[in-house]
């Protein structure tokens, strides 16, 4: 019997799922914006996640959790940036810039955020990217 659901056509919206995000750091309110990864991101995130874990069928063992939140948020999270407050990054314009309005936090810069913060932000943006079951039924496939 054939599942008639398999052949409905799709219809969705594909705009990306984004959510503000405000820290308030050393006094200073900064603004970002989390958005869902797009799927190179994902694969390229799903990878390096497979690459740390050990195990056949079942995980049993993590090799390194180096940067293992901040993979994911590097790919997810950006920061809203005006000419006037923010230095551009070397291989963006102003005007690409102002343009764009924001550009992506770095793993370099994350790994200065308090653990609590990544960890809540990191959970939100494996939901927001339907990664939650997904990266573990991937990493499991090894």
């Amino acid at each position: 019997m054939q599942d008639n659901k398999l052949i409905e056509p799709i219809e969705e919206i594909a705009d990306f799922l984004s959510v503000p995000i405000t820290l308030t750091i050393k006094d200073t309110k900064k603004f970002y914006v989390l958005r869902e990864v797009n799927g190179h991101s994902r694969d390229l995130y799903l990878n390096n996640l497979a690459g740390r874990l050990k195990g056949k069928g079942e995980v049993t063992q993590v090799r390194d959790f180096k940067d293992m939140q901040a993979n994911l948020l590097s790919r997810c999270i950006y920061k809203k940036v005006t000419a006037n407050k923010e230095d551009p990054p070397s291989k963006s314009t102003p005007d690409q810039l102002e343009e764009m309005g924001e550009i992506p936090v770095t793993i370099e810069e994350l790994r200065t955020w308090p653990a609590r913060i990544q960890s809540l932000i990191f959970d939100r943006a494996q939901k927001l990217s339907g990664l939650d079951t997904e990266a573990e039924e991937e990493a499991g496939n090894d």
